[in-house]
């Protein structure tokens, strides 16, 4: 792998070639140079200069790369002492504390970006005013009025060694929507049906760490009262990692993967979610959970009518299988095929049906049977449940 301080350097001589500058090693400082291991690529934050000169003619002069990739240093740490991260108005007072162990702060930008995903390669870089030490404290009054209930500010500092530069950031997240940003949502156990498998994927819809941890409890029975079977929190770093998806920004983990608490066939299970502050609403869910590869089969609307609605078929599924589901008349002939030998992941799936046969015609009202057939590790298993065509 090419160095990338060569390619910098080369790149230094190239721009000091062209400008016909002296080029001798002592007129010449590099100012985009990294000092930790994980890679953050920055936008335009400012004009683009990768070299300072040190001679009477020309005033040595720091800037932002606008092309490097500039690497999260280990020497500049940060304290977000920000008093809370929830907020009734739009404006919001940041508070961050930088500190380095080498040399001095020596320059700090800020990005507002507005929105709970914002791209930041499109946002406009604001520089902040302080006094260089080696301890500085950013403290400012950031609007987040073009916004929406989740916002996040990024903050982006330099320190200065000698002639060697480094840099590092710190991203917050903060809610400008009162007390309860959003209701968080259990996708699965089935919220629909309250039914789960044995071994469930416990999901939920989005959620953010950096608004408030969450603890979640599971009880034997329909409340969440007595010693519960188990507890995983996102406040723990390791069970974090297991609990947590970052891609999707949701709880999302398989029951057992945590902590190897096997669920019983047909019993009722109960689990709490509890959140760190008030930012989210803490709420409990109680499921049945049932046995099989295939653990339940509901068909919604059911009756329906073709003409003016699709039947959604909702099933659970213990472990990754492929799945077919076909649809039945009474007489037991295939009327349709609505996939063939799909993959599907363990947990909530759903197909949708519009009534049609194979040759597009909407089928007679009556009585009709789905028929599931999942294909996995452990082997073959079908279910058949009724649906029923109604206004032909």
């Amino acid at each position: 792998m090419i160095n990338k301080k060569i390619i910098i350097s080369a790149a230094v001589l190239s721009i000091c070639c062209l400008f016909g500058f002296s080029f001798a090693e002592n007129n010449f400082v590099t100012i985009a140079s990294g000092g930790g291991t994980q890679n953050f690529n920055t936008t335009t934050l400012g004009q683009a200069i990768v070299f300072a000169q040190k001679t009477d003619r020309f005033i040595a002069k720091s800037g932002y790369a606008s092309v490097l990739t500039t690497t999260k240093s280990n020497d500049i740490t940060f304290t977000d002492e920000t008093e809370k991260k929830t907020f009734e108005t739009n404006v919001v007072p940041i508070k961050v504390k930088i500190e380095t162990a080498k040399g001095q702060i020596d320059q700090i930008v800020y990005k507002v970006g507005n929105g709970e995903n914002p791209n930041f390669d499109t946002i406009p870089a604001v520089e902040y005013s302080f006094t260089k030490g080696a301890t500085v404290t950013f403290e400012k009054n950031i609007d987040f009025t073009e916004g929406q209930s989740t916002n996040q500010f990024w903050l982006w500092a330099q320190y200065k060694d000698g002639d060697a530069f480094d840099s590092s950031y710190i991203i917050i997240t903060v809610n400008t929507e009162g007390t309860v940003t959003k209701e968080v949502k259990l996708e699965s156990p089935d919220p629909l049906t309250g039914l789960a498998s044995t071994d469930p994927v416990i999901k939920t819809s989005q959620f953010s760490v950096d608004l408030a941890d969450v603890t979640i409890s599971l009880y034997e029975g329909t409340s969440a009262t007595g010693t519960p079977l188990y507890e995983v929190s996102t406040s723990d770093p390791e069970q974090k990692t297991v609990i947590f998806s970052e891609e999707d920004s949701c709880i999302s983990y398989l029951n057992s993967a945590v902590l190897g608490a096997k669920l019983q066939p047909n019993k009722e299970y109960t689990l709490k979610f509890e959140f760190s502050n008030d930012t989210y609403e803490g709420f409990t869910a109680t499921f049945k959970v049932l046995s099989g590869g295939i653990a339940n089969v509901i068909p919604y609307p059911s009756p329906f009518n073709p003409k003016k609605q699709n039947v959604k078929i909702r099933y659970l599924l213990g472990q990754d299988a492929r799945v077919t589901v076909k649809i039945y008349d009474k007489a037991g002939k295939i009327v349709s095929k609505v996939i063939q030998s799909e993959q599907r992941s363990a947990g909530t799936n759903e197909e949708e049906w519009n009534g049609r046969n194979y040759a597009g015609e909407t089928l007679a009202t009556g009585a009709y049977i789905v028929e599931i057939i999942a294909n996995s590790s452990s082997g073959e298993d079908r279910r058949y449940t009724a649906l029923a065509i109604v206004g032909k």
